[in-house]
């Protein structure tokens, strides 16, 4: 989900994996020079898709392991999920909607959440989310399962 952490408990698996780190959103907004909301804003949420799944492939076609922050919606569109569980280990962190409310309250950059709740967000979701190869509730049971469970070298 948007606002569950993502992006930072990413950066710190990366980190003591010791493997590159790189967040899909960023790779897009390199990719096509516009942010996020721009590119929903002039092209609409289905060429965004389009070109989120471009990116996804070419990521995971690069060399060498890593560390991916997907965007909330990535595993909903195309068979992304599917590509991501056959070419990785997809882990899903189950943020609590309360703590995904607070973080979003006052964040205008994420254009999906201007028309959904977060609930609502969830519910059209969560049928992908549940497909991951694991899930977490907090950054803590993230770090404890990967440190139990993926080689660092």
């Amino acid at each position: 989900m948007p606002g569950s952490g993502k992006s930072t408990s990413g950066k710190e698996l990366a980190n003591l994996l010791n493997r590159q780190y790189f967040d899909l959103d960023d790779v897009i907004v390199n990719e096509e020079g516009l942010s996020i909301s721009d590119l929903f804003n002039e092209k609409g949420e289905q060429e965004f898709r389009a070109i989120e799944r471009q990116c996804l492939v070419q990521s995971i076609a690069q060399e060498g392991p890593f560390v991916m922050a997907a965007g909330g919606g990535t595993p909903c569109f195309f068979d992304n999920l599917e590509l991501m569980n056959k070419n990785g280990v997809t882990i899903y962190l189950n943020t609590p909607l309360s703590v995904i409310a607070s973080r979003l309250k006052n964040d205008v950059s994420r254009p999906l959440m201007a028309n959904h709740t977060t609930e609502v967000l969830y519910e059209k979701r969560k049928k992908w989310y549940m497909q991951a190869k694991k899930e977490v509730r907090s950054h803590e049971e993230l770090l404890a399962y990967v440190t139990a469970h993926l080689d660092p070298s």
